[in-house]
């Protein structure tokens, strides 16, 4: 499928150590340059079909405070542990800050650029499937109890909001 074209940048992620200086920069400033986001795009030679949902912007954007919440929730309670990970495991663990991270990026844009908000289910999810291995590298059991327990919390009340709030399902 097409859109697996989405992915195709992760490839120079999963070797990159993550950095929190550097992520939250770039985050600011996505959300510091998200105006002008529609000038830049509409002038890139993408195919008239996507180009045809700037016409009406504000049809096709989608932000979701909840969604918002929890990306920066898990991404900012991951770097809070950060410093608990085994040093072999960091590697894994950078991953998924980093995808978490991209998750971020993505929510922090998608009030401003058509369609963006269909790539963060790429991001979210992606990053479940770590989990055994994220809790695996904390090198404390009561880290890995608090992480086990905000985790579980946070997916499951995202779930819920999904298929009972907005009934995506």
């Amino acid at each position: 499928h097409r859109s697996a074209i989405i992915l195709f940048f992760v490839y120079w992620i999963i070797n990159r150590r993550s950095n929190i200086i550097w992520q939250t920069g770039l985050i600011i400033g996505a959300i510091a340059l998200s105006p002008f986001f529609n000038i830049f795009i509409l002038r890139l030679p993408l195919p008239y079909r996507y180009l045809k949902y700037f016409e009406r912007v504000s049809e096709f954007t989608d932000f979701r405070l909840m969604d918002c919440v929890i990306a920066v929730l898990v991404w900012g309670i991951a770097w809070y542990f950060h410093r608990y990970v085994k040093t072999d495991k960091l590697h894994k663990y950078d991953l998924f800050i980093n995808l978490q991270f991209v998750a971020v990026l993505i929510v922090a844009v998608s009030g401003r650029i058509p369609m963006a908000y269909r790539g963060l289910q790429y991001f979210v999810y992606i990053p479940v499937f770590e989990i055994p291995e994220i809790l695996n590298a904390s090198n404390s059991i009561n880290n890995r109890k608090t992480l086990k327990i905000f985790f579980t919390s946070v997916y499951i009340i995202q779930w819920a909001y999904y298929v009972f709030v907005i009934k995506i399902v």
